[in-house]
């Protein structure tokens, strides 16, 4: 069932949550249960982990995939859909139980069926040395590989993309088995790179990627 939202003018807001793979991994989750899901099992569903709620869930295409991010991370996303109005909390409560169930607005359904990237866009974007969305950053890695024999620069170009963790999140296997295939001195590279980077998530990254 659609749900209209109250009419707010968010010309400059959608296009930035319509960039945003877990915004719509989020939207389409949920659409998916709106039945009954609750904040809780929408994180554990996203993380991957055991889902506490005792309901048949419908698993999406980003269903595990952010096992990197924290519990608060993915609770901040849905937070931002609530205070955009794309989603909104229902509370229910009966003699043997009560909880806020999250319920999809029509937006929700916008989202969850579209990518949002014009190529042309995004190519002068990336030329520029502009930031790119997460769909960006995945138009721009697959047409990276495409290439019959990657170079150095290659591997590097590849590397700093998975600077939008969320891109990682989403291409993570076919970025290990294309590190796991890359010369030592990309590995050196991404060793010292490893040994110097502070940020707990990249540092992650790495490992993951050292590792495969």
């Amino acid at each position: 069932m659609i749900i209209k939202r109250e009419m707010i003018n968010h010309s400059t807001k959608m296009p930035m949550l319509y960039g945003d793979r877990m915004i719509h991994d989020l939207c389409l989750f949920i659409v998916e249960n709106e039945e009954c899901i609750t904040r809780k099992a929408i994180i554990q569903a996203m993380r991957g982990t055991k889902i506490q709620l005792h309901v048949d869930i419908r698993y999406t295409k980003g269903s595990g995939i952010y096992n990197i991010f924290k519990e608060e991370d993915i609770s901040h996303k849905i937070d931002v859909l609530i205070e955009n109005h794309i989603v909104y909390e229902k509370y229910v409560h009966n003699l043997d139980y009560s909880f806020y169930m999250l319920k999809p607005y029509d937006e929700a359904y916008i989202i969850a069926k579209r990518r949002y990237y014009e190529i042309d866009e995004t190519y002068n974007k990336y030329h520029h040395k502009e930031v790119l969305n997460d769909y960006e950053c995945e138009l721009i890695f697959h047409d990276m590989v495409k290439k019959d024999i990657l170079e150095t620069q290659d591997y590097l170009n590849i590397y700093q993309l998975c600077d939008n963790i969320q891109f990682y999140c989403f291409c993570k296997d076919e970025i290990l088995h294309i590190f796991h295939e890359c010369p030592e001195n990309i590995n050196k590279m991404l060793r010292m790179y490893y040994s110097i980077e502070n940020d707990k998530m990249k540092r992650k990254i790495l490992r993951q990627i050292l590792k495969s």
